[in-house]
């Protein structure tokens, strides 16, 4: 009787089910690698990208519209900056996830998702967005960096044994990273949600013209049993509760709060990793993602010191 009260004031809290919310997005991000693994028995790497965008938006749509978090006639009235933004954001997007979802299959699951915690987007922040390198930061980029370098060297005996998989996920981040902070040029004509929408639809269009243009064949999206079928509605299902629940979190909780909760994916990965696929890092790859979540987390805290002297 106490745990079951106890729990039902946990879900009636906002702040509350906005953490709950992140961790389940963090579940969701690791989750999707097994997705992809699966949809590349049948699809080309951008043919699935597009299935799981468009899927993805359709369901997202019909979420969107019965919570009313959607006003299809802004959808006419986008201007010149915000249509080169959504562009830019989406072909950044794409290339982002083609590389993942080329690391997932090349790569060691939980190597790639550790990878994943790599603070990037401070990197281009400090570059784009014209914010201060301090030495905190300097350090934290440097110890990020040490950690995939141990991550991606299968042998140190042997330089050039690189993964490929996990060189893939390191430039993913960065292409991952121009999406976040590109977003921050956009006008507010548009919430999150509708921006959401158009961006992963317009994905989902790219993605299949790039799939024709490398000469996919698009009889594979014909022929699809009812196992694959539920695999590709899952992943789109995925993809979209993956924006809803961020989304939720971060409108609820501080946004340093809320970088340190999607930390947990990689955590995630590693056990999926191990559990699914049995693949074990090795004890130096281990090392090598303490240390690049341990890097995200210093990021973070020297972001939320810095917010506090700001307030």
């Amino acid at each position: 009787m106490f745990c079951e009260s106890q729990v039902n004031k946990f879900f009636k809290s906002t702040k509350s089910f906005a953490i709950f919310s992140l961790i389940f997005a963090a579940l969701l991000g690791a989750i999707m690698g097994i997705w992809v693994r699966i949809m590349s028995q049948h699809f080309y790497n951008f043919q699935q990208i597009s299935a799981r965008a468009i899927i993805g938006s359709l369901i997202g749509f019909v979420l969107y519209s019965f919570s009313k978090q959607v006003n299809i006639s802004k959808f006419n009235k986008i201007s010149r900056p915000d249509i080169f933004y959504i562009l830019l954001r989406t072909v950044s997007l794409l290339i982002g996830i083609g590389l993942f979802t080329f690391a997932i299959n090349n790569g060691n699951f939980s190597n790639i998702n550790m990878i994943y915690a790599l603070p990037t987007t401070a990197i281009l922040g400090i570059f784009f967005l014209k914010e201060k390198l301090t030495s905190t930061k300097l350090f934290a980029l440097l110890l990020g960096f040490f950690g995939v370098i141990l991550i991606t060297v299968k042998n140190f005996s042997d330089i050039s044994m690189i993964g490929a998989g996990e060189i893939a996920a390191v430039i993913s981040t960065f292409f991952y990273s121009i999406s976040y902070v590109s977003r921050k040029f956009m006008s507010k004509s548009m919430n999150n949600e509708e921006i959401a929408l158009i961006g992963s639809f317009t994905m989902g269009i790219f993605a299949l013209i790039v799939s024709l243009m490398l000469g996919n064949k698009i009889t594979n999206f014909f022929t699809l049993d009812w196992k694959m079928l539920l695999v590709v509605f899952m992943a789109g299902l995925t993809f979209i509760l993956i924006g809803v629940s961020n989304n939720y979190g971060f409108e609820h909780i501080e946004a340093i709060v809320a970088n340190n909760l999607l930390i947990l994916t990689p955590f995630f990965g590693l056990v999926i990793g191990i559990l699914v696929y049995k693949e074990v890092p090795t004890l130096i790859g281990l090392v090598g993602g303490i240390l690049v979540i341990i890097s995200a987390v210093i990021i973070n805290y020297s972001e939320n010191k810095k917010l506090k002297l700001v307030n």
